[in-house]
C-alpha cells in the first residue's frame, strides 16, 4: 500500500514537471522507474521493465540509424558541409562506430580547420581507440582554438580532458606530438 502511495506521488510529480523533461532520455528513465514501481506493487516482476528498456534502446538505435541516413543524403547534395560531417560523426559516436566517427571528424576538420568541436570530439574518439598521441594532439588544437575565440568553457573542458589524457598516456614531455 505504501508503494502505491509512492507511485501516485511520483506520477503527480511527473505530470506537474513534464515541461522540465526536454530530454526524452530522462523522461524514458522516469517511465522505467514508474514501471518498476508498478511491477513491485502488482507483483508482476521486473520482466516488463527489462523489456521496456530493451525496446527503448531499439527505438534509440533506429532513430540514430535514421539520422545517419538523413545526414548521408544531405552530404550527397553538399559534400563540403563541415557541420554535416560533424553531425554524422556524432551519430556514429552514439552507436560506438568509432572508426567511422573518426573519418567524419577528419573530413569536417579538412573542410574547416578551426572547427574546435570537431577537434575535441576527434580527440575523444582517438582516446576510445587507444590512440593517445592523436588524441592529445587534437585536444591541444581544440584548446588552442577555444583560447583564440576566448571560449572559457571550452578552454576549461579541454584542459580537464588533457589532464586525463596525460595521466593515461604519459606526460607532455614523454609524448612526441610531431607529425
Amino acid at each position: 500500500m505504501i508503494l502505491l502511495k509512492i507511485l501516485a506521488t511520483v506520477v503527480l510529480h511527473l505530470l506537474d514537471n513534464r515541461k522540465k523533461f526536454k530530454d526524452k532520455y530522462k523522461m524514458n528513465r522516469w517511465c522505467l522507474l514508474l514501471g518498476a514501481l508498478f511491477c513491485l506493487t502488482t507483483g508482476s516482476g521486473f520482466r516488463a521493465v527489462v523489456h521496456a528498456d530493451e525496446l527503448g534502446f531499439k527505438q534509440y538505435r533506429e532513430n540514430v540509424l535514421k539520422q545517419i541516413a538523413e545526414y548521408k543524403a544531405a552530404l550527397k547534395k553538399d559534400p563540403s558541409d563541415a557541420q554535416g560531417h560533424f553531425r554524422l560523426g556524432v551519430s556514429y559516436q552514439a552507436l560506438g562506430r568509432h572508426e567511422e566517427e573518426i573519418g567524419e571528424y577528419l573530413e569536417a576538420i579538412r573542410l574547416e580547420p578551426d572547427f574546435a568541436e570537431a577537434h575535441f570530439n576527434l580527440a575523444q574518439a582517438y582516446d576510445l581507440t587507444e590512440d593517445g598521441v592523436h588524441s592529445i594532439r587534437h585536444m591541444l588544437r581544440a584548446r588552442q582554438i577555444y583560447s583564440a575565440r576566448r571560449n572559457h568553457r571550452g578552454i576549461r573542458t579541454s584542459q580537464r580532458q588533457l589532464r586525463g589524457l596525460y595521466e593515461k598516456y604519459g606526460t607532455e614531455d614523454s609524448i612526441d606530438l610531431r607529425d
